[in-house]
């Protein structure tokens, strides 16, 4: 392997299966998540990767996974010798040996942008290995405080009712508060609106299958709580910059 493309990460967007999975790799491994939760146990310790969590998986250290329901995570392929580049090497070190850590927010938020703005369409190596640094430095610092509670229960409805059109009024009277304060706990907590990040949930959900399954165009557009085919469309390649007929797989 040439030295460049020892320095290449490579980026994912993935969805995991209930059945329990077991393998290690050569590099380092960041996961977090987008939508739902990942179990996992790296080194015989146990976590899920969920919410505020990610992990880091060391090289060759073995980890079983698995996912008892929906789920979409960001996970990034990161080489020795990009990590000892980025200057994180400390911080993954300290990571490793906790394997499970809390997500900053910028790091949160840079996670949810490239999912929604560049991984529909792919990222080429000099993308990836930029947002590879960009997540690792933000990921490095001073980890976030925890979140309100009225945000907490807000994202668990809008995960809760991902695949159904979510009115503002109806998260913030899940999260007991009033949908102004919403909108406010959402700008300083999570730097999106709620409509947003609604929207996204159900996007991450098409997306997974129209790569997963043989599922009809339409159909997946209704499951995800589009109301036809173009309105999917339409969302797809403003958020995404494709749309579903491109992320089809051919299939035999």
């Amino acid at each position: 392997m040439s030295g460049a493309a020892e320095r290449v990460a490579a980026v994912h967007l993935r969805s995991y299966a209930a059945r329990a999975e077991a393998h290690a790799h050569d590099f380092h491994q960041l996961v977090l998540p987008l939508v739902g939760c990942l179990e996992l146990e790296i080194g015989g310790h146990g976590g899920r990767v969920a919410g505020p969590i990610g992990a880091l998986v060391a090289p060759g250290e073995r980890h079983a996974f698995s996912a008892p329901a929906r789920n979409q995570l960001l996970v990034l392929d990161l080489p020795h010798a990009l990590v000892e580049e980025t200057g994180a090497l400390e911080w993954l070190d300290r990571s490793h040996r906790a394997r499970f850590f809390q997500v900053s927010r910028a790091a949160a938020r840079l996670a949810t942008w490239f999912a929604e703005e560049l991984a529909g369409s792919g990222a080429p190596p000099m993308v990836a290995n930029a947002f590879a640094t960009l997540l690792l430095r933000a990921a490095s610092g001073p980890p976030s405080p925890p979140l309100p509670a009225a945000v907490q229960r807000a994202l668990a409805f809008i995960d809760g009712a991902a695949l159904h059109p979510t009115h503002v009024a109806d998260v913030a009277r899940a999260a007991g508060v009033s949908p102004g304060h919403l909108h406010a706990l959402f700008r300083a907590h999570v730097g999106r609106s709620p409509r947003s990040l609604a929207r996204t949930r159900r996007l991450a959900e098409a997306r997974r299958l129209l790569v997963e399954t043989a599922l009809p165009i339409v159909e997946v557009a209704l499951r995800c709580g589009f109301a036809d085919q173009p309105s999917l469309t339409h969302a797809m390649r403003r958020a995404l910059g494709t749309t579903p007929g491109r992320l089809r797989r051919p299939r035999s």
